[in-house]
């Protein structure tokens, strides 16, 4: 029923908190030590170390694509 049915929102927050904590940890290896990684995926890295990319960052993107998917 639809009372039952699982609101993906609330694990938005927990969900960016992970994905930011995660990218941090690869983002603050010094470049020798992490694994080569796309020019996409190191400008993301980069992005995330000077704070032009924070977990609020993740939450909005996050939150729009949950919105679009319940639009279905």
């Amino acid at each position: 029923t639809a009372g039952q049915e699982k609101k993906p929102e609330k694990y938005i927050p927990d969900v960016a908190r992970t994905i930011m904590e995660t990218l941090g940890e690869i983002a603050d290896e010094s470049p020798p030590k992490r694994p080569r990684y796309d020019k996409e995926d190191e400008e993301l890295l980069e992005k995330i170390n000077s704070e032009e990319v924070t977990e609020m960052t993740f939450r909005d993107c996050l939150s729009q694509h949950v919105e679009q998917g319940t639009m279905k």
